[in-house]
């Protein structure tokens, strides 16, 4: 599935944690269990369980089912890049050319400092990813 795709892209993508982008999982998750299960198998960031209605609408992702999962990405000056990059994982996978989605993430990123910067995103002052 998409999971198992996404993650063979973002570990031939994020070499070490000095990469400039980072993923994080915010869950659409009916349940903690739920959460609980899909999170373990992923190799990037989570937001905790909660209600992320808010931040759904705030970047315009359908909360209708049939359109998960959605990759949005969100560039440093947090406006929206690509609003959908499952297809172009999916992609790369099957090419068998993994790594070719750092350059699609390139093309989003620019040098700004990203300190503080999911807290800012994501609603959370006191969030931090961990160390």
């Amino acid at each position: 599935g998409f999971l198992r795709a996404f993650a063979k892209v973002y570990k031939a993508v994020k070499q070490d944690d000095s990469d400039p982008f980072e993923v994080v999982y915010v869950s659409a998750d009916g349940s903690r269990r739920e959460f609980n299960r899909f999170v373990k198998s992923m190799p990037w960031l989570a937001l905790p369980f909660r209600d992320n209605t808010a931040l759904f609408e705030r970047y315009s992702v359908p909360m209708d089912v049939r359109s998960w999962p959605k990759l949005v990405i969100v560039g440093t000056d947090d406006e929206i890049k690509y609003n959908d990059a499952t297809q172009l994982v999916r992609q790369c996978v099957q090419e068998k050319k993994p790594w070719v989605f750092g350059s699609i993430l390139a093309s989003a990123w620019t040098e700004v400092t990203t300190r503080g910067r999911f807290s800012k995103l994501f609603g959370m002052p006191s969030w931090k990813p961990p160390e």
